[in-house]
């Protein structure tokens, strides 16, 4: 018996080992499909979202440092475009869930990913 569960005349063992190695195997090609997808989900929504999310950030704080000067009513334009209305373009219903699916999305993957990642040895 070479520790494998089997005798030498019975292959029993080694076709329960071979199964389980089989099913390992498998599961082991299905996280990798499922990293592949990860990845090109992340790689493929962060170029989309860097402008939404660029505009909500600049606009957001060039308003408020209107407001902190009081000159808030000079720049409500800036909520327009913080708000997804730009010019005849009208996303303000849509705009922030947008931003938010996105956003999700982004921090959801990268976190998977980050934890999925080996751990790497110091040298």
């Amino acid at each position: 018996d070479g520790g494998w569960g089997g005798s030498k005349g019975d292959n029993g063992g080694y076709q329960l080992m071979n199964k389980t190695e089989n099913v390992v195997l498998e599961k082991l090609k299905l996280m990798a499909i499922n990293r592949v997808r990860l990845r090109k989900l992340h790689s493929i929504m962060a170029p989309i979202m860097v402008l939404p999310l660029l505009i909500t950030l600049i606009t957001g704080c060039l308003f408020q440092f209107a407001v902190i000067s009081d000159r808030a009513n000079d720049f409500l334009w800036l909520l327009d475009l913080h708000r997804g209305k730009f010019g005849k373009i009208n996303l303000e219903n849509i705009y922030p869930f947008l931003n938010a699916i996105g956003l999700l999305t982004l921090i959801i993957t990268g976190i998977v990913m980050w934890f999925l990642m080996s751990p790497r040895r110091s040298r």
